[in-house]
């Protein structure tokens, strides 16, 4: 395995495996995933869903769980079980939205492009990967917001400490793919329901602090054993809590709805730390 890890490497800085046969905390998250899928799937057919729909309800309930407990293992890389409290709360959320995996799939392979929590500078793959599930959630999501994050991350870590090479050209280079994009996808804001904003941005405003108040990491890189650089994590956080308000605003509701397993993980994560303050103090 960890000569496969170390082949990874040589092509992409993003390789972070699960693996059960390691660690236990990875265990677990193979053997919550599915009970996630078989509980939606379950209320589905008793609520009066055909097959077909429970195992759709099931695969986006277990997806929703995976990709909540993934960011929050971004976001909060010192605390393995943060993100399982994210993946509860995923869970229970999938019961009302079905998320956009492109979105959350790209939103992963964005955070760890600044974070570097696996350790090494982001490679010229790396970058064109981040542009290809740029276009694809574009093309395929009508997410067209999306396109504008992956240049912002782009730039962001051509801005911070050792930034990777290139890095302001391939941002240059999405940007121009992103503006004929923009215009086949005929983008235009338009009036949606917002009845969810407030409760957002409250959370966004007491993750601001979570970030501010989250300054030294204990962590270590994936595969190089280092200490990560504080400000990228931070980031990192910052770049996942900017995508999320911003489909909020964009998309409103849906928006929400559509990112529902990264707010399950902001929450989760604040949760845990909560928790953490509590119990220590008593």
């Amino acid at each position: 395995i960890m000569m496969q890890n170390n082949l990874m490497y040589q092509f992409t800085s993003l390789n972070r495996t699960i693996n059960p046969f390691v660690y236990p905390t990875h265990r677990l998250l193979v053997a919550l995933v599915p009970i996630a899928g078989v509980i939606l799937g379950v209320y589905t057919l008793l609520t009066g869903g055909d097959l077909g729909s429970a195992i759709v309800a099931g695969f986006y309930a277990g997806a929703s769980a995976l990709l909540a407990w993934i960011l929050a293992r971004e976001i909060d890389p010192d605390n393995d079980y943060s993100a399982f409290v994210a993946l509860g709360l995923a869970t229970i959320g999938a019961f009302f939205a079905t998320p956009n995996i492109l979105v959350l799939a790209g939103a992963i392979t964005l955070v760890r492009i600044v974070n570097r929590i696996v350790g090494f500078p982001a490679k010229i793959s790396d970058y064109v990967i981040a542009i290809a599930l740029g276009i694809l959630t574009m093309l395929f999501t009508q997410a067209w917001i999306f396109g504008a994050m992956v240049a912002i991350t782009l730039l962001l870590d051509a801005n911070l400490p050792e930034p990777a090479p290139l890095g302001y050209t391939f941002a240059f280079a999405m940007l121009l793919i992103m503006l004929p994009t923009w215009r086949y996808l005929n983008v235009a804001l338009v009036d949606v329901s917002r009845d969810l904003l407030p409760i957002v941005l409250g959370i966004s405003a007491v993750f601001i602090g979570h970030i501010l108040t989250t300054k030294r990491f204990d962590c270590v890189c994936d595969a190089t054993n280092t200490p990560p650089y504080p400000i990228r994590v931070q980031a990192g956080m910052g770049l996942m809590l900017g995508m999320a308000v911003i489909f909020a605003l964009i998309y409103g509701d849906s928006g929400i709805f559509a990112l529902m397993p990264l707010w399950a993980t902001f929450v989760g994560v604040m949760l845990y730390r909560g928790v953490m303050l509590i119990t220590k103090r008593g």
